[in-house]
Parts: C-alpha cells; structure tokens; sequence
C-alpha cells in the first residue's frame, strides 16, 4: 500500500470522531485510537514530518515526528481545542 502525506494526515485526522473534547481529560482517553489526532492538532506544535519505509516481510510502516512535541499529560484540555463552527470566518495564514 502507497501511502502519501495527505492520506495520513487525513487517516490520522480522522480519529477526530472518537475524541471528546468536553472531558476532562489528564491523558489521552482510554481505549481511545485518537494519538495522532491530538498531536496532529496540539496547539504548540509547529513542524509535522511523515517518513515511510517497507519493512522486509512487504508491510509499509509510517513514522510522524512531531516539534515541539505534544500529548503530554495534564496539557489536553489546553492543547486540543474543539473544532470552530462552519460559519467561523477563515483567519490569514501565520507569517
């Protein structure tokens, strides 16, 4: 399987569906595959690097370094901010 840098952001981003974001939250929610969707969005990370290798038996593997890093525990509530409403005007992108 090919993997590009949009479909797994869009694979990661995805898991944006199991995350509650009005619970108090000290670590990521158990049983909850949502790891890559709250670094994806981590308010204080700016840089997001994906690599991909094939392993010998075939299978693709794909790594995510994220800087500065995210999840830390006791942080989510201020780091994993609720989606805006549709009607949120687009702001300019930071320069």
């Amino acid at each position: 399987m090919y993997f590009l840098r949009q479909e797994v952001s869009s694979y990661w981003y995805a898991a944006v569906r199991q995350y509650n974001f009005f619970k108090e939250s000290d670590v990521l929610h158990a049983n909850v595959n949502a790891g890559h969707f709250t670094q994806m969005v981590w308010v204080s990370t700016r840089y997001f690097g994906v690599g991909k290798a094939r392993s010998r038996a075939g299978k693709v593997i794909v790594v995510a370094n994220y800087s500065p890093p995210g999840n830390i525990s006791g942080r989510f509530e201020t780091n994993v901010l609720p989606p805006l409403p549709d009607n949120t005007p687009e702001l300019p992108p930071e320069q």
